[in-house]
């Protein structure tokens, strides 16, 4: 009786210990250009700061990338439309909203640590103040 209770607090001891890590937060922004721009504006940074792109999909906006000279490094970037409204009127213009995940060994990156390449992005499409 007692090596099946200690067998079970054993048992339950271990259990505790087998979590899952919490998933990656993405960065978003909001940016007043077509979603297609965006991507390609995307795609054009991603590779001038050394990433590989490891799958793209046009249709569904998104870009996996993988640091070239860093593994481990991974990003995953998605594009999706969004609509706001200018000013007072009715009136509604193009806008697209960006999404950056990152992972460095397994483990999300910090989603500060996603700012220079949104700010990157930002200047690559001309929306940079």
């Amino acid at each position: 009786m007692i090596r099946r209770f200690g067998g079970l607090c054993l048992l339950l001891w271990l259990s505790g210990c087998v979590t899952t890590p919490p998933g990656p937060e993405s960065r978003e922004l909001t940016l007043a250009a077509e979603a297609d721009r965006v991507l390609h504006a995307g795609l054009a940074v991603l590779v001038a700061q050394g990433y590989v792109i490891r799958h793209g999909d046009a249709e569904l906006r998104r870009l996996e990338a993988e640091r070239g000279d860093w593994p481990g490094y991974r990003l995953r970037l998605t594009v999706t439309e969004a609509r706001t409204e200018a000013g007072t009127d009715i009136e509604r213009e193009a806008a697209s909203r960006i999404a950056l995940l990152g992972w460095r060994g397994g483990r999300p990156l910090a989603p500060l640590a996603l700012d220079p390449l949104l700010v990157a992005i930002q200047a690559e499409l001309g929306l940079l103040p």
